[in-house]
């Protein structure tokens, strides 16, 4: 006679850490990245031209910071995007720590676009090539208050709070 099945005697399922637990997926950059003037300038003319709605593959957030990359132009009816997806995405402040400046100082990969095989380290490099820099050269904001150093996602950090 078999024992009648209980969901307590069944292995547990497998648990997978999320994305952001990855370094591969999800980096801070300390101290953050800077792209001086003409540098900002001529970065943001290439994603203006490179965008979505211009048949690119990056999508710039100026209200949110975020600049996204996908892996396909929009290919769907009017403009959507239809089976483009998410490769990744930087996040960025605009005119700190001096006007006209942009600080990169978080990226991340989203799971299609590691299984498409990107990096942080590619994303950011695919970027700033445009400019000749890499995440490596790219000059970094050593003046920036201590908790933007540390990590600006945590205790409301980042330019406007308080040194920790």
């Amino acid at each position: 006679m078999t024992k009648p099945f209980r969901f307590a005697d069944a292995a547990p399922p497998a648990v997978h850490a999320p994305a952001t637990a990855r370094p591969e997926a999800d980096f801070v950059i300390r101290p953050a990245a800077v792209l001086h003037e003409n540098q900002a300038r001529a970065i943001l003319a290439w994603l203006d031209a490179n965008s979505l709605a211009n048949g690119g593959l990056w999508n710039i957030g100026s209200a949110t910071g975020i600049w996204q990359r996908y892996d396909k132009a929009r290919n769907g009816p009017y403009g959507g995007c239809e089976d483009s997806q998410l490769v990744g995405g930087i996040y960025v402040t605009y005119d700190l720590p001096r006007r006209h400046e942009v600080v990169l100082h978080r990226v991340q990969v989203t799971d299609h676009g590691l299984m498409l095989g990107w990096t942080t380290t590619l994303l950011v490099d695919e970027l700033l090539g445009y400019v000749g820099l890499s995440i490596a050269t790219c000059p970094r904001d050593t003046t920036a208050p201590t908790s933007y150093k540390k990590d600006p996602f945590r205790n409301g950090g980042g330019y406007g709070a308080a040194a920790v």
